[in-house]
């Protein structure tokens, strides 16, 4: 594969070289005597130009159109520009085709400089995995000097630990190729040729921890945090376990998952959102107005022996990460709602149940899972937060979790209750809005108030 560096722009440089040679030998006008076009005896002083012969060279001169006109001086400066451009040019396209012809790929002998900022650039065309590749293969085979195969892994190893686009939780923005970088590390750690500092450096960056937290909470609501894992690794590599400490304005907080407590420890589960009760102390005490919040957390990563951070010795690396809310009144709700009838229908025809299974745990004692989804291909109108209710046999009942969903962003997600002596076929799913449920979400502010029924779904078996 031969890139448009090594193609096209000798080309591009070999014709400019040319142009410029040619206009250096042609020169420029110094003069406008009329000269004979055959030897360039210079007639001027001629009283006429017309049906005479040149006492030069003897060439006859029947009209003025035949006369060339003015004395031209060589540009010495574009004459030497094009020697400076022309023979590397040359010498590169030389280069090029013989490779063409062996069928040997340049990127086999680019330098590894080259190599490097190929490889860190936003490509579309593969230029960059190749670059990577290329880096890999060379590792591999043992073609680059320690110092540059040091250099390249200082260089990957700096990528994957790239904190300049990790800012906002929301708009993440990570090093282009960072992931390729990261397999790079791994497979050459597979061929021993990451030592055990950089290795160790490697997992203490293999994962970013990102605090959410709801911008706006009212007074008397849960705050819900959300603690988002950034994996900078390859996805068949490790899951570092951790420990984490919440503040709120340099307070400690006591954070609960919801609908159970969990004991501190270690943990290797960063996909539950998070709550701080409105009967925390530190809570209560919190001012109207905007306050920050802290999560430390201790990465247990694996000694440089092993992959699994449970059967390896441990290190610990401090993450800290920061995240801001604002404190309502409590008479200034953080949702509201909208009541509009005309949203209805445009609800009723996004919404379908995906799923809806009975699992069973042991007669007469069951679980009834329901899975809701939205039409991709239409935009609800409206955010939405649910109370479920599973109706069948006549009787109601009510589900675990809401269920709540902002645009059209997929799936609005599952809920589950318990039941027993459950032998329904079909059930009705009841939808009512909850403005609770929305509170104890990140990002949902505006709801429809109202009430979804869906007929006859049919019940399956886990």
């Amino acid at each position: 594969m031969f890139s448009f560096l090594t193609i096209w722009l000798p080309i591009i440089f070999a014709l400019i070289g040319i142009g410029f040679l040619v206009i250096g030998w042609r020169g420029r006008r110094i003069d406008h005597h009329p000269l004979c076009p055959r030897c360039g005896f210079d007639l001027f002083g001629k009283p006429e130009l017309t049906n005479i012969v040149c006492p030069e060279c003897g060439h006859t001169i029947a009209t003025t159109f035949d006369v060339r006109i003015g004395h031209r001086q060589t540009r010495r400066g574009l004459i030497y520009l094009s020697l400076v451009l022309l023979p590397p040019s040359l010498l590169t396209l030389s280069i090029v085709s013989t490779l063409a012809a062996r069928g040997v790929e340049w990127i086999q002998i680019e330098p590894v400089s080259w190599l490097v900022k190929t490889a860190d650039a936003w490509d579309a065309n593969g230029a960059a995995d190749a670059a990577i590749d290329e880096l890999d293969r060379r590792i591999t085979k043992g073609e680059l000097s320690a110092e540059q195969q040091n250099e390249v892994l200082d260089h990957a190893l700096a990528v994957q630990g790239d904190m300049s686009g990790m800012n906002d939780p929301q708009h993440l923005s990570p090093p282009p190729n960072q992931r390729s970088w990261c397999i790079l590390v791994e497979q050459a750690r597979n061929r021993g040729k990451v030592s055990d500092d950089r290795w160790q450096r490697y997992a203490e960056q293999s994962v970013v921890f990102l605090l959410m937290s709801r911008p706006h909470v009212r007074r008397g609501d849960a705050i819900p945090f959300s603690l988002g894992q950034w994996q900078r690794c390859s996805e068949s590599w490790f899951n570092p376990a951790y420990t984490l400490a919440l503040e709120i304005d340099g307070q400690p907080v006591r954070v609960l998952p919801p609908n159970y407590d969990r004991p501190p420890g270690v943990y290797e589960d960063t996909s539950l959102q998070w709550f701080i009760e409105p009967t925390d102390p530190v809570y209560q005490k919190l001012a109207y107005g905007e306050h920050v919040a802290k999560v430390i957390v201790d990465v247990h990563t694996p000694g440089p022996s092993a992959r699994n951070v449970l059967m390896a010795p441990r290190s610990t690396k401090k993450q800290i990460a920061l995240t801001r809310l604002f404190i309502r009144a409590a008479d200034k709700p953080s949702v509201t709602v909208d009541s509009d009838p005309k949203l209805k229908p445009q609800i009723e025809q996004s919404l379908h149940v995906r799923a809806l299974e009975v699992a069973n745990l042991g007669k007469p004692n069951a679980e009834l899972h329901i899975r809701l989804d939205s039409d991709g291909s239409k935009r609800l109108p409206i955010d939405l937060a649910f109370r479920v209710t599973i109706r069948a046999d006549g009787k109601d009942w009510p589900c675990t979790l809401p269920i709540c969903f902002v645009g059209n962003l997929g799936p609005l997600g599952s809920s589950f209750t318990k039941v027993s002596n459950f032998h329904a076929k079909t059930a009705d799913i009841i939808l009512q809005s909850d403005p609770a449920a929305a509170a104890r979400t990140l990002n949902i502010d505006h709801i429809w108030d109202g009430e979804i029924v869906l007929k006859d779904v049919p019940v399956g078996t886990w």
